[in-house]
């Protein structure tokens, strides 16, 4: 689960930013990150810790957990408070990667759920990646061939384009950094560990971090900016496709003189089977000089990355996940809240979720990791005209931007472009009710409400009663599970609701029949 790198004071915090004020229901702002919060109860009565620690680091471990209550699997970063200086802990300075992993929402960046704190540890829950991490990948395949080596880095420089665009700067990006979510043809990747990243607003860096063999030669200088994440890249791209490090050395001392000072050798016997087009790229994203450097954006348009590692949706997929959209109708405000909390906590990977991926990222044609109403605008013209196009954007954009932000972040994207029984499920909405019972009364209360919607938005207590009562069937002040349960799938009979399940390509069909009739629009 990556390494516990120094935990430097060069840390510029950066909460993220409180919504808007609202005034009744309709208003209310919400993302997934307004569900990251701090757990008040005692760690040990929510989770048990599972046989022995997966990752060591300096300052604690990282353990696999059963979540009590749902079963559900996750990883739980414990970090000692012995190992910290009491300024780090007055600070709160270790839950810098909290705050910073909140405003992320990107399918190659690892999802954290809750944290804790006692007297002696804190407890970062986080998603749990069971296939390892890429640096014992390498290890058993030595060296990757240049089409899963590019659909690898394709991932990795989404995930940075994306932070740096949120102005956020890595600085430990390494193998052990990022893990392997789950396999098919190909790996599926997520960059961990931001416990020494930083937010950059507007200023250079000094702080000499990182881990050696990947540390870029500004780091060394300590003068840096975000391309010093782009430079750990093209080290990672570099081992990839030789199993070698670019710079190496008996010792830390040599390692750091080399990447200062040595040039990037391509013409040695370990790069001769190495194409053209790949040693163009390592070269732009290897430069010494980072103003000549590539940003990550740019090389995810490189023409390597873009014959390689662009991973093509079926065609059946994006037309099917399109019609979704177009269909998305809209929805009590209290189910649109659960559903992102049900789609960021609470779902497992799974096919569906993989396919969907590839094609939230074939929408983002900028890559910068959320869709705009240009390129959704862009998609929809190749099946009708420009004005129904915007027609049909302008409506989408109302139901689905929860967090007014004017993009389509991926939860978003996944919330209309999922279908609903695919993840409204009756384990799933289990699940979801226990953790927002955070008391195991077995009933959400106004003050749980309270606790999770007030965290991101300034929401007036009566508008939280508002909310109650949409679903207090019983109007007792409370929601029980199946009041719960009825909202989400608005009442439909348990055996209608299976038995959907159960034929998902029939109603897919349906509705897409029903698309057509309705708005006289068909994609070809």
């Amino acid at each position: 689960m990556g390494s516990f790198c120094s935990l430097g004071t060069e840390v510029e915090k950066q909460k993220p930013k409180r919504l808007a004020s609202c005034n009744c229901i309709e208003d209310i702002l919400f993302s997934s990150g307004l569900f990251i919060q701090e757990n008040q109860s005692m760690f040990s009565s929510i989770y048990n810790l599972i046989s022995f620690p997966i990752g060591y680091g300096s300052y604690g471990e990282v353990w696999i957990c059963d979540h009590i209550r749902s079963k559900e699997k996750r990883a739980v970063k414990i970090i000692d408070k012995l190992w910290l200086s009491s300024e780090l802990i007055d600070k709160k300075s270790v839950l810098n990667e909290v705050d910073i992993l909140k405003t992320l929402d990107h399918p190659n960046i690892l999802k954290i759920f809750e944290y804790f704190e006692d007297e002696r540890y804190y407890y970062i829950v986080m998603e749990y990646c069971p296939e390892g991490d890429l640096f014992d990948e390498l290890e058993k395949v030595n060296k990757y061939d240049e089409d899963s080596a590019a659909k690898i880095m394709s991932q990795i420089f989404s995930a940075v384009s994306y932070i740096h665009n949120k102005n956020i700067v890595h600085r430990d990006i390494k193998l052990e950094n990022i893990l392997i979510s789950s396999r098919d043809k190909n790996l599926h990747i997520k960059l961990i560990d931001f416990n020494i990243a930083t937010f950059n607003i507007g200023k250079r860096l000094s702080k000499f971090t990182g881990t050696s063999f990947y540390i870029a030669p500004e780091v060394i200088k300590e003068n840096y900016d975000e391309k010093c994440d782009v430079w750990s890249c093209g080290v990672i791209m570099f081992l990839l496709l030789t199993g070698k490090f670019p710079f190496d050395g008996s010792s830390r001392e040599e390692i750091l003189s080399k990447i200062s000072q040595v040039n990037l050798n391509l013409k040695s016997v370990i790069m001769e089977n190495i194409s053209p087009a790949a040693k163009n790229l390592l070269e732009l994203i290897l430069m010494k000089n980072p103003k000549s450097r590539y940003t990550a954006k740019q090389a995810l348009e490189h023409p390597w990355i873009r014959v390689n590692g662009c991973q093509r949706t079926d065609d059946k997929v994006l037309k099917k996940t399109l019609t979704r959209m177009l269909s998305i109708t809209k929805k009590p405000k209290l189910k649109e809240v659960f559903q992102i909390f049900i789609l960021g906590q609470v779902q497992e990977n799974n096919q569906e979720l993989k396919h969907l991926e590839s094609v939230f990222l074939e929408l983002d044609e900028d890559r910068n990791g959320v869709i705009s109403r240009s390129e959704l605008t862009d998609r929809l013209c190749m099946d009708m005209n420009l004005v129904d196009a915007l027609k049909e954007v302008e409506r989408i954009w109302k139901l689905v931007d929860n967090d007014g932000s004017g993009n389509i972040d991926y939860t978003e994207f996944l919330r209309a472009a999922l279908q609903e029984e695919s993840y409204v499920c009756k384990e799933n909405l289990r699940k979801a009710f226990y953790y927002f019972d955070k008391d195991r009364s077995d009933t959400i209360e106004k003050q749980e409400l309270m606790s999770w919607l007030s965290e991101g938005a300034i929401i007036p207590m009566e508008v939280i009663e508002n909310l109650i009562e949409d679903a207090d069937a019983n109007g007792d002040g409370v929601i029980d599970f199946e009041e719960f349960q009825d909202l989400l799938i608005e009442k439909i009979e348990q055996e209608e609701f299976e038995k959907s399940a159960k034929n998902e390509h029939i109603n897919d069909c349906e509705e897409s029949f029903s698309l057509e009739e309705d708005t006289d629009i068909k994609l070809s």
